[in-house]
């Protein structure tokens, strides 16, 4: 496979038609918040666009994202260009005995009100997170959340441990009070593929 850089939307206007496509719907092209770089250029415009050398098809992308900085894509952009940092005091844990108090920590987020208590409780914190980056970039790209996407939609996903949260709460547990008392759902959180199994889910 050799990938294509499409600088313009026009670019990527054409490049679908040339693939086949009826129509480019224009939100993907044109989308209302632009994320200008600092040079004054919408980043946006310069989507990444693959070619499947067996069927032609093309695939564009949407944005998610959910970090220290921000929960949203134009928040974190805007955060980045003006220097801003999201390393803060740690408040997901006590520092006192530890020489470092400080990180970047995800602020403002809480599972329980995003998917509801009884779903959130099932999940690491991982797949919470990964779940609502998800969510937007589908969103972003145009796509409808409330319909199934169907057996031609494949989810690629990175992570550098998984659910480590939920792996120390079992150990500990394991320790404490014995390996019967381990949450079933331990392995399904703790898993490094447990994210892409519960944005596939999703």
């Amino acid at each position: 496979m050799n990938p294509k850089v499409i600088t313009t939307a026009a670019g990527i206007e054409t490049l679908f038609q040339q693939a086949g496509a009826a129509t480019v719907q224009a939100a993907i092209l044109q989308p209302a918040e632009t994320l200008l770089d600092l040079y004054g250029e919408d980043i946006r415009a310069r989507a990444y666009v693959t070619s499947d050398p067996l069927r032609g098809e093309q695939m564009l992308r949407g944005l998610g994202t959910i970090n220290p900085l921000a929960n949203n894509v134009p928040d974190t952009w805007s955060s980045l260009i003006n220097g801003e940092s999201g390393i803060d005091t740690i408040t997901a844990f006590d520092t006192s005995e530890l020489p470092v108090s400080f990180a970047g920590e995800v602020k403002n987020f809480d599972a329980n009100e995003y998917m509801g208590k009884q779903q959130a409780r099932k999940l690491d914190k991982s797949s919470q997170l990964s779940i609502f980056a998800t969510e937007e970039a589908l969103k972003d790209a145009n796509l409808n959340t409330d319909e199934r996407l169907g057996p031609n939609v494949g989810i690629v996903f990175g992570t550098g441990i998984g659910g480590i949260g939920s792996t120390e709460q079992a150990v500990r547990t394991f320790d404490e009070r014995g390996a019967s008392r381990i949450n079933p759902l331990a392995i399904t959180q703790l898993m490094p593929n447990s994210s892409t199994g519960q944005v596939a889910i999703q």
